[in-house]
């Protein structure tokens, strides 16, 4: 694939609460729905915070679902902010920063970037200002050439393949922000590495088996084998260490298979032509780039229960097989790129599909693009392209389409968000 397929645990959007979006008009309680009430003519919910409204009565005051006031403090659901702040307008946040009950700050985010020169990964701390801090540089043969690097869903560890000897997984443990450990926390034999969401095993590629290991566990593990397959790229479902997917893929071939395995049987989600995939954050649904038999490939998403595929469907048709596709974290937006071009696709995840040619929205990079990787918070897409000297990294309002130039320097050819905002 022109650009790596690792991607940040995604979050789902929250639930909204249970107030109907339509007004019930009332004369007296009894003519609302249970638990409601009757006031000024409308019926309110009642509510123990604002989570559990939503418009058009939006915000929780006195323990009924009210119609949102902006400047009184209190932050409705169809509010991102209510502060006297310069970074809060309107009650909606700029982009890049986070309110509290007395002001706004800007966030900082985490990443990890592998160095193709230096054959590092650098983790580096940085805001949407542009500035960016070098927390740690691990020089532990970091196989860059294929730079691999996942973090956990808490943002505590961080796992990476090295380089020496080949194919050696390196665990790093971290407390955000500070750094826990600066020293391996275990290394073991294996490849394309991936945390379980309770950190407990890590599951990684060993020649075309797979390995699990506890981090800490001082003996090392035995290769496993799922039938004939050649294992590829294992991935953890985000919401369940109980199962991971993984790409069936000989040595020597583009495409594969798509599988998810329990530790007993296997879910075909498809049995050939796929490039890449990755899951949704909430688990059981995954998005998947498969050749479409005619030249070109289509992004599928998919719903994958204990047994079977009960949902497929095509969101882009007529999409470059190599395009390495990044969903956003509330799964609303797909951000896609090849490694021959400087245009980024921002595509909608919706039906009917949508094809490649006809995204609504285009950013333009600096260069041709190395990886996508959209912040935790879902506020912005992180671009990584080709430079004069160095890799620029450019960090992208999806909406306004305006950019920062990160200062970041380095021969960097991926990036991975820790999924915590450091803020």
């Amino acid at each position: 694939m022109g650009c790596r397929w690792g991607m940040l645990l995604l979050l789902l959007p929250a639930l909204l609460g249970c107030n109907a979006a339509k007004v019930a008009t009332c004369d007296t309680s009894s003519a609302c729905h249970p638990g409601a009430v009757c006031l000024q003519g409308a019926c309110h919910n009642l509510c123990g915070s604002s989570r559990d409204c939503q418009a058009p009565f939006a915000e929780c005051r006195g323990e009924y679902c009210m119609q949102s006031v902006c400047g009184n403090g209190v932050v409705g659901s169809d509010e991102q902010c209510d502060v006297a702040d310069p970074h809060c307008v309107n009650c909606q946040l700029t982009p890049g920063y986070s309110c509290d009950a007395t002001s706004c700050s800007i966030n900082r985010y985490r990443a990890a970037f592998a160095d193709s020169v230096k054959n590092c990964l650098d983790v580096r701390d940085f805001s949407l200002d542009g500035k960016s801090t070098l927390v740690n540089s691990f020089m532990n043969g970091v196989d860059a050439a294929s730079p691999w690097a996942e973090w956990s869903a808490d943002g505590a560890t961080l796992v990476y393949p090295g380089g020496a000897p080949i194919g050696q997984a390196t665990v790093y443990l971290y407390d955000v922000p500070g750094v826990q450990s600066e020293n391996p926390a275990s290394t073991f034999t294996g490849s394309q590495p991936s945390t379980a969401p309770d950190r407990a095993e890590i599951v990684a590629r060993r020649d075309d088996g797979y390995v699990r290991y506890s981090p800490g566990n001082a003996n090392p593990p035995s290769a496993s084998a799922i039938g004939s397959f050649a294992i590829r790229w294992p991935k953890w479902d985000p919401a369940q260490s109980t199962r991971f997917a993984f790409l069936d893929r000989p040595t020597g071939s583009e495409l594969g298979g798509l599988y998810v395995y329990d530790g007993v049987s296997s879910v075909t989600v498809a049995t050939a032509g796929v490039s890449g995939y990755a899951w949704l954050s909430a688990g059981t649904m995954l998005y998947y780039v498969a050749d479409d038999g005619a030249g070109a490939c289509k992004l599928h998403l998919a719903t994958v229960s204990a047994s079977s595929v009960s949902n497929d469907a095509i969101v882009v048709t007529a999409m470059p097989c190599s395009a390495c596709v990044i969903a956003s974290p509330d799964g609303k937006t797909f951000a896609a790129g090849t490694s021959d071009s400087a245009i980024v696709r921002l595509l909608p995840n919706q039906t009917p599909s949508t094809s490649w040619a006809d995204a609504a929205s285009q950013l333009l990079a600096a260069g041709t693009v190395f990886d996508l990787a959209w912040t935790p918070d879902g506020k912005a897409l992180a671009v990584l392209s080709n430079g004069a000297t160095n890799a620029v990294l450019q960090v992208f309002d999806p909406i306004a389409g305006a950019s920062v130039t990160v200062d970041a320097p380095g021969h960097y050819v991926s990036v991975r968000f820790s999924p915590k905002v450091l803020n």
